[in-house]
């Protein structure tokens, strides 16, 4: 018998043992960043990771040679485009992120040769590459000024088109450099360029200018208001020397499934709601914010972070939508991404900055594979991928079912989610908005206070009212009666007792 325990036990330590060596290393490491959110006061709290670090992949992994200052990435079709601005290349990988070939030129028709030259911004779409070029030219003069452009090209490297300099007077672009472009989908061409402060360059298909389109609002400050006091007061040449007005310049863009243009802004003096915006065909914000949050949106992190003796704030240099509608913002400063839905809700946070497995040093560019996110290191162009923990395989769900007004569907998901997370806020307003259509409204009153929604907790309210007076008439008619019957004997019985007994008078007459 001894001996038998002493066998069993031999093989489930063997068991375990065995177990520990199959799980890859980073399902049992610990992330190099601890979970939070924001709650409908603003205020951080703990939450569970959302994602993880998968795997970190260097050029040597990938199979090609070193990278020189990555400039951009761009997933298509299960193909990953990166810009080795600093190499004058693009390098593409396969589904398994190894090396399947790499791009320096585009060859025309008739034997012409375009160079890339210090390629930063990369978009594919139906099978035509759009890559952007910051090319230098001399003037008369002998001056140096920037005299890019935008190539495109087959996926067999066959040149197709070319965005020059707009040639229309109205730009007044004199240093055309550009940096990022996305197509919607009527085929219009978007370019964001370097010093352009009057929005995105947009282009038709045969590459004539046609607008300007969704620049940055000015941002009206204190300063901004006195200098415009003064200039009114100085004359022409003193108030030319003066503050002038003007938009902030993006970060980056992107287009989505249904052809919406989203800009990330990294600059302090744009509106923190304004940092991600959502654009319509006029080039106006749509991208509506929660409407039980108590604070304003903000979009990035909401209080400064101290790391190396600096205050850090919030710098989001890209954007990317998936299919659905899951807003991903990257922030440079500390290689954290910020995930929301498209009424501004933040989901989760994630990522770090370092050079440990799962942080990023210079965190320039973010895409998605499949379920992974993706993010692209500047330095060296190492690709460093995010898997989701099961706690945010529920989230997703939860939340779409949410955003899509299917409040009962997502119940059980949501209830899933406070299995991890308690201090869900949102999981609670949705329970409670699912017992609302279920016609539960008492339970749905506890729920709806916890997760702050003061509208569906007034309606759910009013509907408990009704339907408490309507179970209850036949008691609460009669002890309404008795009430009112009692509360009259009770007032002349006072009346009596205080001796404000009103006397009958007999009026005569002489």
């Amino acid at each position: 018998m001894k001996a038998a325990k002493r066998a069993l036990s031999i093989i489930a330590v063997c068991a375990v043992l065995l177990a520990c060596i199959c799980v890859p290393a980073s399902a049992i490491s610990r992330p190099p960043y601890n979970g939070y959110t924001y709650n409908t006061y603003g205020q951080a709290v703990a939450a569970p990771v959302g994602y993880v670090p998968d795997k970190l992949y260097t050029h040597q992994d990938m199979g090609t040679t070193a990278f020189t200052s990555a400039g951009d990435m761009f997933i298509y079709n299960d193909m990953i485009f990166i810009t080795d601005t600093g190499n004058n290349r693009i390098v593409v990988l396969d589904k398994n992120y190894k090396f399947v070939r790499e791009y320096t030129q585009f060859v025309g028709d008739d034997g012409t040769v375009y160079k890339f030259s210090s390629p930063k911004g990369i978009y594919v779409r139906d099978d035509e590459i759009f890559v952007t070029n910051a090319r230098m030219s001399t003037n008369e003069k002998g001056q140096e000024f920037a005299n890019g452009d935008v190539l495109t090209g087959s996926l067999d490297g066959k040149f197709m088109r070319i965005f020059t300099l707009p040639e229309d007077a109205t730009t007044e672009i004199t240093h055309f450099e550009p940096l990022n472009v996305v197509v919607d989908n009527a085929g219009y061409v978007y370019v964001r360029a370097y010093g352009v402060l009057d929005g995105l360059i947009v282009y038709d298909y045969d590459g004539n200018f046609v607008t300007f389109y969704g620049a940055n609002p000015v941002e009206l400050t204190f300063q901004l208001v006195m200098e415009k006091m003064w200039k009114s007061i100085y004359a022409r040449e003193a108030a030319d020397q003066l503050l002038k007005a003007v938009p902030t310049e993006m970060s980056n863009i992107f287009v989505d499934d249904e052809g919406f243009i989203y800009t990330s802004t990294e600059s302090t003096s744009v509106s923190e709601s304004l940092r991600i915006r959502k654009l319509n065909a006029a080039g106006d914000n749509i991208l509506t914010s929660d409407p039980n949050a108590l604070v304003s949106t903000v979009f990035g992190d909401r209080q400064f972070s101290w790391d190396r003796g600096q205050g850090m704030t919030t710098r989001l240099v890209d954007v990317h939508v998936d299919e659905s509608g899951i807003i991903a913002a990257l922030d440079a400063r500390l290689g954290r991404v910020f995930l929301y839905d498209q009424i501004s809700s933040l989901l989760t946070v994630f990522g770090a900055q370092g050079d440990q497995f799962g942080a990023v040093e210079d965190a320039k560019a973010i895409g998605k594979m499949g379920e992974n996110y993706v993010v692209l290191d500047a330095i060296d162009g190492s690709l460093t991928t995010y898997s989701p923990t099961d706690y945010m395989s529920k989230l997703i769900v939860a939340d779409e079912c949410y955003m899509t007004g299917e409040y009962i569907k997502g119940e059980p998901y949501w209830r899933e989610v406070l299995m991890y997370d308690a201090n869900n806020s949102r999981a609670y307003g949705a329970i409670g908005k699912s017992l609302l259509e279920q016609e539960k409204y008492g339970e749905a009153l506890s729920y709806l206070k916890i997760g702050e929604d003061r509208t569906s907790y007034s309606k759910a309210l009013a509907e408990y009212r009704t339907e408490f007076i309507r179970d209850n008439w036949m008691w609460l008619l009669p002890l309404v009666v008795v009430a009112v019957v009692g509360f009259v004997y009770l007032y002349k019985l006072i009346r009596k007792l205080l001796g404000l007994t009103n006397k009958k008078q007999r009026i005569k007459f002489k």
